[in-house]
């Protein structure tokens, strides 16, 4: 996540109290953007260390967040 958007994530899920509703909602999407970035890093770390060693890991990271129901964002994806 660029380190401009983590500050204000940080500041307005420290202390809720003093944050607007605006302020929480933009800080949920830039969270959720965080996670998948992070997700989607961690992934392709995973498979280049296996590539390295010869092994071929199976997708398990293909666009979770546009999936149509929770059963497909859980279990099909």
């Amino acid at each position: 996540m660029p380190t401009i958007w983590r500050p204000l994530v940080d500041r307005n899920f420290g202390i809720v109290a003093f944050a607007s509703p605006i302020e929480l909602l933009i800080s949920v999407y830039f969270f959720a953007f965080q996670i998948y970035c992070d997700f989607s890093g961690y992934t392709d770390i995973a498979i280049g260390v296996s590539l390295l060693f010869g092994l071929k890991l199976m997708e398990n990271f293909r666009r979770p967040y546009l999936s149509r129901s929770t059963a497909e964002f859980w279990g099909e994806r």
